[in-house]
């Protein structure tokens, strides 16, 4: 009876602990968005960890909407926490009621996503190759940093499995599923599932 008993405290004590550590991460959250001029709605909340924002102080924006969920560290996360980095007049904007898994983005100039879309653990998203893809200008220092740069734009809706990797330039449709592990390198039309890598035609969305 006494060991059911401390067994029973143990519980509410750890789920105590629970709440108090979120309570703190989430204001943690609103100091860090403050500090770094992020605009955002309400309902914005973070789980296990605060996540790491960057943003370059040169007219860099990040614009978040109501209700969206930054997971970090832990199975759904693939035990990463999420990066939110922004360059010199660049921007990311995510609308309301997006759930991110430990994803990181990196906007040179501008990454956008949809309300209601899904972010699987460990997937990243880059608008610029970072580096001058001619092995030539890779040798010059002044040039080497050179990169493509064009915008990413992922539609409402949209659910993209862990570890995938969304390249520049690319726009996926609203409804659209990303499958684990896939390298998104060219535009993905709307209600349309896709795979691989490079992420190919796998079928239509049912329903």
């Amino acid at each position: 009876m006494i060991r059911r008993s401390l067994f029973i405290l143990m519980k509410a004590c750890l789920k105590l602990m629970s709440v108090i550590e979120e309570y703190w991460f989430n204001v943690l959250l609103k100091i860090v968005l403050f500090l770094n001029r992020v605009e955002y709605g309400e309902g914005v909340k973070t789980v296990r960890s605060v996540p790491d924002f960057n943003v370059n102080l040169k007219n860099g924006k990040i614009k978040l909407g109501s209700r969206i969920t930054f997971n970090n560290y832990g199975e759904p996360s693939t035990n990463t926490k999420c990066k939110l980095m922004v360059g010199a007049n660049a921007e990311i904007k995510i609308a309301d009621n997006v759930g991110l898994n430990g994803v990181i983005i990196y906007a040179k100039k501008r990454v956008s996503i949809g309300e209601y879309t899904l972010i699987g653990g460990g997937t990243k998203v880059f608008d610029t190759d970072f580096h001058n893809l001619d092995w030539k200008e890779r040798r010059n220092p002044q040039k080497m940093n050179e990169a493509r740069i064009i915008p990413v734009e992922i539609g409402s809706d949209v659910f993209i499995g862990t570890n995938c990797i969304i390249c520049k330039g690319v726009h996926i449709g609203e409804h659209s599923i990303i499958a684990a592990g896939s390298v998104v390198v060219k535009d993905i039309p709307a209600n349309e599932v896709w795979g691989g890598n490079p992420a190919k035609f796998i079928r239509k969305v049912i329903g």
